[in-house]
Order: structure tokens, then sequence, then C-alpha cells
């Protein structure tokens, strides 16, 4: 293989993946303005829908790194709060289950939000509310304490093995994590 033929099949695969990224970002964008009720705006404000180009990027190629990227430890902000409360004066309910049986709590425990899982435990959310479907991982049966709590576990035990600039980031997953588990018992 020569040179040109390389350079033209890698320029050939980053533009297609950046093609399909920016197309993921924007129906995740067309998404969001088509919100129908409340209740899905309620889950799109606690699940943060921004996610950033390079996370669409990279989640197409890695989808844990892209994750990781998607809902770094800072991207907890006062504004998805103000979401969160506004979805909640139009009247959705903070039960509400999604086509994946999840409800808002859920995705606070899962994305690793302390301060929005107690925002949504002081408006009456069910912390003993657990997923009834199955999806692309079983998390059936999994309260939000369970799902914080593996996550704790799970970012402990990537700690001990990751490289050591990764130390930091862990340590504030681990914090996080711990916080939602107190916050959920």
């Amino acid at each position: 293989m020569t040179i040109k033929s390389f350079r033209t099949i890698v320029l050939s695969t980053i533009l297609s993946v950046t093609f399909m990224a920016t197309n993921f970002q924007n129906q995740a964008i067309s998404m969001e303005r088509n919100i129908q009720t409340p209740d899905e705006e309620l889950i799109l404000a606690v699940k943060g829908y921004k996610k950033t180009g390079a996370a669409v990027l990279v989640g197409m190629i890695n989808p844990i790194v892209g994750a990781m990227i998607a809902c770094a430890p800072n991207d907890e902000k006062d504004r998805d709060l103000v979401k969160i409360q506004k979805a909640l004066d139009n009247g959705a309910d903070v039960n509400y289950r999604d086509t994946f049986t999840w409800t808002p709590l859920l995705y606070a425990a899962y994305g690793g939000y302390p301060k929005i899982a107690q925002f949504l435990l002081e408006n009456g959310a069910d912390k003993t509310l657990a997923p009834t479907e199955r999806n692309i991982q079983d998390w059936r049966g999994y309260t939000p304490v369970k799902v914080a709590d593996y996550y704790l576990n799970d970012y402990t035990k990537h700690k001990q093995t990751c490289e050591p600039d990764m130390i930091e980031y862990y340590d504030e997953l681990i914090q996080r994590y711990a916080q939602l588990v107190e916050i959920l018992k």
C-alpha cells in the first residue's frame, strides 16, 4: 500500500465518522426540539442531552470513552436544575418511566449527578423504582442506589489499574458516586 492510498483511506474514514457524528448530534438536537410532554422534557433535562461533538465522535468509535467525555465529572450544572424545575412546574411526573422504563432518578444515579438526585428526591422521586424492561445492559431490578453503588465499585476497581494521569479523574467520579450512594440510601 502506498502512502497516498493510506492517506486516502484515513481521510475517507475521518470524513465518514465526522459525517455520522454530525448527523447523530443533529438528531439529538432535533429530538430535544421535538419534546412533546413535560415528562420527556424532565428525562432530557436529567440526562443532560448536551454531548459535545468530540464525545459523539469518540463515542461512535468507543462508546465507553465517549460516555466518559460526555459525562465528565463537572457536567452537573445549576441550569440543569432550572430545566428540571421547569419541567416539574409544567406538570412532569417526577417518577415518569420512559420507553426503557427508567425514571429521572435512575438517570441521575446512572449519570453520577448527586445534586440532581437530591433535587428529585426533594420533589417526591421514589428511590425504590427499578427498570422493568431489558435494554442494552440488563438493569432490571436495579434501584437508583444499586446503580450508583455499581459505578462506585466499578470506578474504584478501574482506579487501581489506571494510568497515573487518570487518578484525579477517577477520584472525582468515585466521590460523586459515593455522594449518590449516601443520598439514595
